[in-house]
């Protein structure tokens, strides 16, 4: 018999995490359900923790596979999955133990293809933040897309209990960060009914400085560049389902291009075609009214200003300076 949920959790060097996380699901109320663990080519001990899993409960699944990405092992691990509706954890996040049985039952209730939580954000400190405590009241479908589509609610994959069947066709995006951006508006649209539930049943983890969205240097580059990608597929959802925001996308979507364009001048973390593509972008959105700041910035990106170079050190001086200010005051705490 297939099960009633198909956990899906990537693995990456999260051996320090991935106790916490597995055990979360082993706790669960509802006990209908499997874990796929995906081991993308994990250096620490994590691969061999979830074979140790595996071989001890038969719900448990592993794969291994060469390193590939988050959105890669996410791909290859719904290519696994049996049950009739689909949850996504991180490992090196955890659940409410409640989280399964309150989500299928609000499913159920409501008769519900995706039901999504609320989220708390645990840092290194041990201190607990409800992170959705600000999200927008949604009372209808039509308004939690758009809240979606303009990223009033959060993108994550992650935390969301999803019928499988709407991901049928949709894989993650491959070398780009920010992936969930892309999927989750396609997602959305598909979904004839949705219910929000605010109380958070899904804790993320800020505690781990080696997280992708910690990313620096090239890595802080990929992630501006992935939010300019995701922010141009909002605005073609926009275009379909809310037009009144399609604009506000094309504008996050410019900044974010800038944002990359910039703190790449000079360095070559992104390629030149995906310079170009920006480049091309910002041409094609000329008609957007933005702030002073962003419309220097495009004008010197496309009059291919002499004065680039300059500006594309300082803008990497100041975010050096921004995440070590960042990195100590997360140090700081740790150590408190």
């Amino acid at each position: 018999m297939n099960p009633l949920i198909s956990v899906v959790i990537p693995v990456y060097q999260t051996e320090i995490y991935l106790r916490r996380c597995v055990s979360s699901v082993l706790a669960q109320t509802l006990k209908d359900w499997e874990i796929i663990l995906v081991d993308d080519g994990s250096k620490d001990g994590a691969g061999a923790m979830c074979d140790a899993y595996a071989a001890e409960d038969p719900r448990i699944h592993t794969i291994h596979q060469q390193n590939q990405g988050l959105g890669a092992a996410r791909n290859t691990g719904m290519k696994q999955c049996r049950g009739e509706y689909i949850y996504f954890l991180d490992s090196d996040d955890y659940l409410d133990l409640n989280a399964f049985s309150r989500l299928y039952d609000m499913m159920k209730e409501k008769n519900a293809q995706i039901v999504m939580a609320g989220h708390s954000r645990a840092e290194a400190d041990g201190q607990i933040h409800d992170d959705s405590a600000g999200w927008p009241e949604c009372p209808d479908d039509q308004a939690v897309r758009t809240a979606v589509i303009r990223n009033q609610l959060p993108n994550f994959a992650w935390g969301k209990l999803y019928l499988r069947s709407l991901w049928e066709g949709i894989d993650f995006p491959r070398d780009v960060l920010v992936e969930d951006m892309y999927v989750m508006p396609r997602v959305f649209v598909r979904a004839s009914h949705i219910e929000v539930i605010r109380e958070p049943l899904y804790f993320y983890s800020h505690e781990n400085k080696n997280s992708i969205m910690n990313g620096t240097g090239d890595q802080y580059i990929r992630i501006r560049y992935g939010r300019f990608g995701g922010w141009k597929v909002h605005e073609e959802a926009a275009a379909e389902i809310c037009p009144e925001w399609q604009d506000e996308c094309a504008e996050k979507a410019v900044r974010s291009g800038i944002r990359a364009y910039m703190l790449n001048v000079g360095g070559n973390a992104l390629s030149v075609w995906e310079e170009q593509e920006i480049r091309q972008y910002l041409q094609g959105r000329k008609h957007l009214a933005l702030q002073w700041e962003a419309r220097f910035m495009r004008h010197m990106i496309l009059s291919d200003s002499p004065c680039l170079p300059v500006l594309g050190r300082a803008a990497r001086a100041l975010v050096r300076r921004q995440q070590k200010e960042r990195m100590e005051k997360w140090y700081g705490r740790e150590k408190g």
